[in-house]
Order: structure tokens, then sequence, then C-alpha cells
């Protein structure tokens, strides 16, 4: 009897080893895959955070191309167009002509499709000058005054009186446009600037001009 109860004991406790090793190695794995899990975890976030090594500073970039000024220290445009000389000798004589005698609305003209358009002129053949005409287009008034480029001066002329040949003949389509026409006067100053004053007082505006050499 003695012997079945020893015999009992030891069984019971072997039983009880047995299950705590079963739950020790429960527990290592359960920790091992907690450990593998937090791990996998941090990859994933270091993953997910954004890199901002690519990202820059640009509040020091030179401006883009064209964001300056239109026109450069030399009297040309960015797009190479020849712009007048607002202090020039042309620019000075043009306002000597628009103060003698009262004008309609005026616009200056720099813009060498302009310049085509109005006076079948090309800016290129001008050192300097001054181009101003008419703002309403049912009038007929013009101030051009310009200084031919070396080597352009027959160029320049020719253009000068094409245009003043159209201005007499075939500019005026209204009774005021044609007492402008009949005013328009041309010619050259003694430094070799060319003019056309278009207006019914042209000579006067024409004498106030030169005399304001």
């Amino acid at each position: 009897m003695r012997k079945f109860i020893t015999t009992v004991i030891a069984l019971t406790m072997l039983t009880a080893g047995i299950s705590g090793c079963t739950n020790n190695d429960n527990s290592g794995s359960s920790g091992s895959s907690d450990v593998s899990d937090s791990s996998d975890n941090s990859d994933v976030s270091d993953s997910s955070t954004p890199d901002n090594s690519d990202s820059s500073d640009t509040s020091g970039t030179p401006d883009a191309p064209g964001s300056t000024s239109d026109s450069t220290s030399n009297g040309t445009s960015d797009g190479g167009e020849n712009l007048p000389d607002p202090n020039g000798r042309a620019a000075k004589l043009g306002a000597a002509a628009m103060e003698a005698v009262e004008w309609p609305a005026m616009m200056d003209v720099t813009d060498q499709e302009m310049a085509t358009m109005f006076f079948n002129i090309d800016l290129n053949m001008c050192e300097d000058y001054y181009f101003s005409n008419q703002l309403i287009s049912a009038q007929l008034n013009e101030i051009l005054v310009a200084k031919p480029t070396a080597g352009n001066e027959d160029a320049l002329k020719d253009a000068f009186d094409a245009h003043f040949e159209y201005i007499q003949t075939d500019a005026a389509l209204y009774p005021d446009q044609e007492a402008s026409a009949a005013g328009a006067v041309s010619g050259t100053t003694e430094d070799g600037y060319l003019y056309i004053i278009v207006h019914e007082n042209g000579a006067d505006a024409a004498a106030a001009m030169l005399a304001a050499e």
C-alpha cells in the first residue's frame, strides 16, 4: 500500500515537471515573438518616415529668365529689340514738337511690330529715335524723329520718304485726317536726324522743334 502511494506521488510530481517545462518553452517562444514583432514594427516605422534629405531652401534661388526688367543698360530689350533713349536727342526734339501745338491723345511706339505696322520702319536702323502716333485710329497725328545707324542712312531715309508719301496720298479717310495730312512736314536736322510731323499745324511744330536744337 505504501508502495502504491509512493508511486502515485512520483507520477504526480513527474507530470507537474513536464507541464512546467512546457509552459517555460511557450513563454520563451512568446517572448521571442514579441521581440520579433517589435523589430518589425520599428522597421516599418522607419521606412514610413518622410525623407527630407532632398528638400532645399529655394529662397535664395535666382530669378527665372524674364523676371528682370525688360530693358538693359545698353538700350535694348531682353528680346533684343532696340529701345529709345528717353534722355536722347530724339526724345528732346519730339518733346519740343509736342509742346509747340495741341495734340490729341498720343502713344509712344517702341515695339518693332508696332513700328512696322504704323510706319513700316525697322527700329534696328535707328541709332536714336522718338516715335509717337495717335491713340485713336480715327485721328491722324504722328511725330517721327530718328537718327540712322551707320550704313543705314539711305535705307532709313527711303523708309521715311515712303511713309511721308503714304501720309500725303493714302492715309487720310476723314476730313480731320485730311487736314493733318495736308499740314504734314518732313525734313532732316543739321545733325542728321530725320523727322516727320503729321499735324494740321505741322510746320509750326517743326519750327519749334528746330529752334530747340
